[in-house]
């Protein structure tokens, strides 16, 4: 058996975004010296934790992936050490912002991994969608999905998809062939087969649409 040592960083953040990510560098670096492998960074490290109120400077912050500094910044930081780096930044998609998580392998490839704003807490368990769609949409019958957390009175949510079909399949063989993919928990319980999921222009799951026939 393969062992994996794993680093969770505690660090102070001040608020300028260069300051904290010279310390996130100087801590990454310190815990692969001592063999961690998976690398764990405090949650939007780039400043003070902001969650808390809504203020324009803080809305400045949000940058897209794909030219996301910090990403970019920690992408070659993982390649160059060979570690693997779950990294919580704050995302802006269009006009749309997201406190999201992104893994960035020891390649640096990065993979965007869930928006916490449309993940789902289910029995005190977070799900991010993207994960539930994926598993979904490799079932052959699956033409396209969109996963989200109805509200249920035991769970907190329950995790639902939204899918359309090339083909035939029931709700009962989807919602298998899901946990078999991934963990049970993760895979939902209701399924809801509409002739086409709604997407934006740009091809962005319609997380808001999604619920509101989930909840029809």
């Amino acid at each position: 058996m393969r062992s994996l040592t794993v680093a969770a960083l505690q660090m102070s953040m001040t608020d300028i975004v260069a300051e904290n990510v010279t310390t996130a560098e100087r801590l990454v670096r310190q815990a692969a010296s001592q063999g961690a492998r998976l690398i764990l960074i405090p949650e939007l490290f780039e400043g003070r934790y902001f969650c808390e109120d809504q203020r324009a400077e803080h809305l400045e912050r949000a940058q897209p992936l794909n030219s996301h500094p910090t990403i970019a910044h920690f992408s070659a930081l993982a390649k160059e050490l060979n570690v693997v780096l779950p990294v919580s930044f704050y995302e802006r998609d269009v006009n749309a912002l997201y406190n999201s998580c992104a893994v960035i392998d020891a390649d640096g490839t990065v993979h965007l991994r869930g928006r916490g704003s449309v993940c789902i807490n289910t029995g005190g368990e977070k799900v991010y969608p993207e994960e539930v769609e994926v598993a979904a949409r490799a079932h052959p019958s699956i033409e396209d999905c969109v996963a989200v957390g109805i509200p249920d009175t035991r769970f907190g949510e329950i995790v639902t998809l939204v899918a359309s079909r090339h083909s035939d399949i029931s709700e009962t063989e989807l919602i298998d062939y899901v946990k078999d993919q991934i963990a049970t928990y993760k895979a939902p319980r209701r399924i809801i087969f509409v002739d086409a999921v709604y997407r934006s222009p740009s091809g962005k799951a319609d997380y808001r649409w999604a619920k509101e026939i989930a909840l029809q």
